[in-house]
C-alpha cells in the first residue's frame, strides 16, 4: 500500500490535534476515547474511529500519550463489550506536553 504525501501530512496534523485536545484534559487521570473523538469533531477536526485508534497507538508507541485498553477493564464474569486491544482511555504524558511546547525534538509524524 502506497501512502501519498498528502495523506501522511493529514495524519500528522490529526495527531497534533489529538495531542492538543488531550492537553486541555491534562489535569484529569484519563480521557475517554469517545469524548476525545466527539471533542475533535466539535472542534472541526473529524477523524474516523479506525484512524483515531491508529493514531492513539502510534502516539503511545512514541511515548507521547498513555493508553488504557478495553482488556484492562473487562470483568471475567461478563461478555466483553469491545475487542480487548481497543484503546478506550488515554492521557497525554509529560513527553507529549514537551513536544506540544517545542521542548522535544520535532517529530515528522506529529504536526502542529
Amino acid at each position: 500500500m502506497n501512502i501519498s504525501e498528502s495523506e501522511l501530512a493529514r495524519a500528522g496534523v490529526e495527531r497534533g490535534q489529538i495531542l492538543t485536545a488531550l492537553k486541555q484534559d491534562y489535569g484529569r487521570e484519563m480521557t475517554s476515547v469517545r469524548s476525545l473523538w466527539k471533542a475533535l469533531d466539535l472542534l472541526g477536526h473529524p477523524i474516523s474511529a479506525s484512524g483515531l485508534q491508529y493514531s492513539l497507538n502510534l502516539l503511545n508507541d512514541e511515548g507521547y500519550i498513555r493508553v488504557w485498553r478495553a482488556s484492562e477493564f473487562q470483568r471475567q464474569d461478563r461478555v466483553p463489550d469491545e475487542r480487548g486491544d481497543v484503546v478506550i482511555f488515554c492521557r497525554v504524558t509529560p513527553k507529549g506536553l514537551r513536544l506540544i511546547e517545542g521542548h522535544e525534538p520535532a517529530n515528522p509524524s506529529v504536526v502542529f
